[in-house]
């Protein structure tokens, strides 16, 4: 799974059984932006591993990134399951569990874990993710909705759109003046082939300083512009 070009769509690549698909992809980026709010306040180094059974329907990977969770290093293990419906639509769901490993136990950061179902149809994807919480709040289990869509511009380049839905849903966000955000943003990406992929992005929330969220994941309600580059390498194993 390619995590993130910049910041948007999950990636669930699924190939072959019977030689099982391996891939490796690496990027960097100016900024770490996660649906919709800056991680890392400065540049960002990730790397993920993915190995895939496309007769299975089943993938697995692990990414890291130097920044993440509260401005440390991420780790993010997952697993799913890709169903075709057909040449053009397919079903996607499985779990990524979010891990910060230089966090002190019972600090702002924390690990947590989700479940995601996904629509696939062409250059269309829906995603509903439900999220059960962390490590160092009670209660904080939370609800994300997205759409992505691809539009091809130029040769090779694409220009995607994203809108984002944010639901806090465990009693730590209901106590909160406001527990929902919309993101949204427009990235364009260009592939150059054995040279990897360049991405500018714009992005914002609905987040602004009278906002309830924005002791929790800061203000964003500002564009944020993000520029990065993706290398993906395949068939290690």
């Amino acid at each position: 799974m390619n995590k993130q070009i910049v910041a948007f769509a999950l990636l669930a690549g699924v190939s072959g059984v019977s030689a099982a698909a391996s891939e490796v992809n690496l990027g960097m980026s100016s900024e770490y932006v996660f649906r919709g709010v800056p991680q890392s306040d400065g540049a960002q180094v990730w790397a993920s591993f993915d190995y895939s059974f496309s007769q299975l329907g089943i993938y697995t990977g692990l990414w890291v990134s130097n920044a993440g969770l509260a401005g440390n290093e991420e780790v993010d293990a997952y697993v799913g399951y890709a169903l075709p419906l057909s040449q053009d639509l397919s079903l996607d769901f499985g779990a990524i569990g979010y891990f910060d490993p230089s966090a002190a136990e019972g600090d702002t950061a924390n690990n947590n874990s989700e479940l995601y179902l996904g629509v696939n149809w062409q250059a269309l994807n829906a995603y509903a993710y439900y999220n059960f919480g962390g490590t160092a709040v009670d209660d904080d289990e939370s609800a994300y909705a997205e759409v992505n869509f691809a539009l091809p511009v130029l040769a090779d380049a694409s220009l995607k759109l994203h809108v984002g839905y944010f639901e806090g849903v465990g009693d730590f966000y209901n106590a909160l003046a406001d527990d929902n955000y919309v993101d949204y943003g427009v990235s364009f990406i260009k592939d150059y082939g054995d040279a990897g992929q360049i991405a500018l992005a714009v992005t914002a929330t609905t987040i602004d300083a009278d906002h309830g969220l924005n002791g929790v994941f800061a203000e964003s309600e500002r564009p944020q512009f993000t520029v990065g580059w993706s290398r993906s390498f395949g068939g290690f194993l």
